[in-house]
């Protein structure tokens, strides 16, 4: 799920680029969404400011299904943190920034963590 949601989000995107984005190698990505377009879920497009790249985006037959899905995760998501307070809530992202930028950075960068 957090691959098609990373790529809703972006609307295309490059592999690379996901394979940043979810901090896993790029051979992990490409089998991964090798076996979401199998199963219909994704779809490769050319990039059309670069000829030579590929794209992945949502195939058209799940974006309206995954539009009516983000919307009950996202209501699911306010209904979890409302029991914290604005300020517990942008107290809890500084902390899981922090820990983001501290070891984990290195395997972020690396992707040592996926091999």
């Amino acid at each position: 799920m957090g691959v098609l949601f990373k790529v809703q989000s972006a609307g295309a995107i490059r592999m690379g680029d996901l394979a940043a984005k979810l901090m896993v190698a790029p051979r992990t990505i490409t089998d991964l969404v090798d076996g979401l377009e199998r199963d219909g879920f994704l779809r490769r497009i050319p990039d059309p400011s670069d000829r030579r790249a590929t794209l992945i985006e949502l195939a058209p037959e799940i974006k309206s299904d995954f539009n009516k899905i983000a919307v009950i995760r996202k209501q699911f998501l306010q209904e979890m943190f409302s029991v914290l307070s604005d300020e517990e809530q942008e107290e809890l992202v500084r902390l899981l920034d922090k820990l983001q930028q501290g070891p984990l950075s290195k395997f972020a960068q690396t992707a040592e963590f996926v091999e």
